[in-house]
């Protein structure tokens, strides 16, 4: 259930939300009788998760846009038979996840942007899994009409970026596993984009072309 709300060529929406996951899909890892780890997939239970959520889209002085988003939760397993004979138990943990991005447009055709991402662990029937924050910041430049040059920075100043990992912590079994990308002190990315436009152009068409913000409804939804 959302609400929009719209304030000139900006709106936010917050919204409560309940998904409910029966009979999941899970991938559970487990000792074989040889002694070596094991996973397969089973449906040990039910998930469910419900919290709120808000989102939006903000202009600020005619060159900046700004998209925030925000969501806490709480995610709920139960285990079904199945689950009970892979020796899982029910458990109930509360998590946020936040995101960020902002645009502005500068002077000689120098655009700047910024993203940001942030998960709090995650949990399902038996795994718990997690990453470290995210960021970007970009700088592109204009020339003419279709070449655009850029440059980008991610997690600057960071030397290791954890992009996934996962523990699993019961009586029976601990284990964890990460996924990590050692970085520069300034990682940086260059990109060069071309646009064009090829094939017979009709002269009855002449029309200018506007950059409209998609904007929802106002009101519940």
């Amino acid at each position: 259930v959302s609400y929009s709300m719209n304030f000139g060529d900006s709106f936010i929406s917050p919204a409560l939300y309940c998904k409910v996951r029966k009979n999941a899909i899970n991938p559970i890892t487990f000792i074989s009788e040889e002694g070596y780890f094991q996973t397969t997939p089973f449906n040990p239970g039910n998930i469910f998760e419900y919290g709120f959520q808000f989102s939006g889209t903000i202009k600020v002085f005619k060159s900046i846009m700004v998209n925030p988003f925000f969501k806490t939760f709480v995610t709920q397993t139960r285990v079904n038979e199945t689950g009970k004979d892979l020796n899982l138990t029910s458990r109930k943990e509360a998590g946020v996840e936040t995101g960020l991005s902002a645009i502005a447009s500068l002077k000689h055709d120098f655009t700047v942007s910024f993203q940001f991402q942030f998960n709090s662990p995650k949990i399902d029937l038996q795994n718990r899994y997690y990453s470290d924050p995210l960021w970007f910041l970009s700088l592109e430049k204009s020339v003419g009409k279709n070449l655009k040059l850029g440059v980008t920075s991610a997690i600057p100043l960071t030397k290791t970026f954890t992009y996934h990992g996962n523990k699993i912590e019961s009586e029976q079994l601990k284990a964890y596993s990460e996924g990590r990308l050692e970085l520069p002190a300034v990682p940086l990315f260059f990109k060069i984009r071309y646009q064009f436009n090829s094939g017979k152009r009709d002269s009855r068409r002449n029309q200018s072309r506007e950059d409209i913000i998609e904007m929802p409804e106002k009101g519940f939804n």
